[in-house]
């Protein structure tokens, strides 16, 4: 089976590292995509890798994730595109876990039983998923962060490297945590918790 790795920066880096450990995969095909903002990436003319039996994986950034990675991600799946689903070879993966396409989990990433992880998400290596995490779509998680069992992460929002979150924890869609703190509770969607600022602000007005 081949696989081809589209994606730019540190993320297609950790995502080309876990495919060559699995081992399950004859060629792997390193294909570089750029945008001069950072957001609004664009696929380029993927006919010379189309042949029977390639599996694709879109790699980016959290900023790419949340939005330009998903809209590529929605294209590539309306043409067809059988998408890849990476898991380290070092991760363990509990009978009832589930694991979305195009989601990364990372090398010593622990996950209990009971977890579900949505589609193109990327947990960084060393996160803790506990007993019955539901981790939604586009979710990106950073390095070493320890999720508290029964939490519930919503669709495209981000946690930043090395945060807790205690147990059961809501946080909503389209938030992001980069704040060193430990959270907790109810968590309203499109909040931010930034070095920017003292306290956690809101998007109030529509996405």
């Amino acid at each position: 089976m081949k696989l081809l790795v589209i994606g730019s920066g540190v993320p297609k880096i950790e995502a080309l590292r876990v495919a060559r450990g699995l081992g399950r995969y004859t060629d792997i095909v390193d294909l570089e995509i750029y945008a001069a903002d950072g957001f609004n990436f664009s696929l380029p003319d993927l006919t010379p890798y189309s042949e029977e039996g390639m599996e694709l994986f879109l790699a980016m950034d959290d900023r790419g994730i949340n939005m330009s990675r998903t809209q590529l991600f929605s294209a590539l799946k309306a043409k067809g595109t059988k998408m890849a689903r990476l898991v380290a070879a070092d991760v363990y993966l509990p009978a009832n876990v589930t694991v979305g396409e195009n989601t990364l989990i990372a090398e010593g990433v622990s996950i209990d039983h009971g977890v579900t992880i949505g589609y193109n998400s990327y947990i960084d290596r060393g996160v803790i998923l506990p007993r019955d995490t539901k981790i939604g779509n586009c979710v990106f998680i950073g390095r070493d962060a320890s999720i508290g069992s029964q939490s519930v992460i919503g669709d495209f929002s981000s946690i930043g490297p090395g945060l807790e979150l205690a147990n059961g924890t809501t946080l909503g869609k389209y938030c992001e945590l980069r704040q060193k703190r430990t959270y907790g509770g109810q968590i309203p969607e499109k909040t931010f918790y930034l070095d920017l600022f003292d306290e956690p602000v809101r998007i109030i007005s529509p996405l």
